[in-house]
């Protein structure tokens, strides 16, 4: 049986808690520890070190690659399935981020800070474009966006 969070008591002041992480995405590792002390009526902040992923290379090619090289890992549980469904979950979802099937996020060492955000042509493109034509792209039904 799972224990349930329960609301502070008298007895309990809330905690205030700070969760330090390298990269944005690495919050998932204590994502529900954090969840129940919210619910307890503890604050959480969480800081991350770097500002995530700026830059994706399309990696669709050589995704197969990537299967293979991850099940030279066989002693660490990495079967071709494990492998596969590993590649999908990063890579698909970095690709869904930037038009393509799979691709690679890279971390830049340093912060930038801009006072105002600048958003690339190809973002612009692929808001403006059909729902539909992106899922398409992203299952490998349709090419990919003009790169030029």
């Amino acid at each position: 049986m799972t224990p349930q969070p329960q609301a502070p008591t008298p007895a309990r002041e809330p905690l205030r808690l700070m969760v330090v992480v390298a990269h944005p995405h690495d919050f998932t590792h204590c994502a529900g520890t954090c969840g129940i002390h919210r619910s307890l009526g503890d604050a959480v902040t969480v800081v991350t070190l770097t500002n995530g992923a700026t830059k994706h290379v399309d990696i669709s090619e050589w995704a197969e690659k990537r299967v293979e090289a991850e099940t030279l890992f066989a002693t660490q549980g990495h079967t071709e399935a494990f492998a596969r469904k590993r590649i999908e979950i990063s890579a698909g979802r970095a690709g869904w981020n930037c038009g393509t099937q799979y691709a690679e996020g890279f971390v830049r060492s340093a912060p930038d800070l801009f006072d105002q955000l600048p958003v690339p042509d190809r973002a612009l493109q692929k808001a403006r474009g059909k729902r539909m034509d992106h899922l398409l792209r992203i299952s490998g039904e349709l090419p990919g966006p003009s790169k030029a």
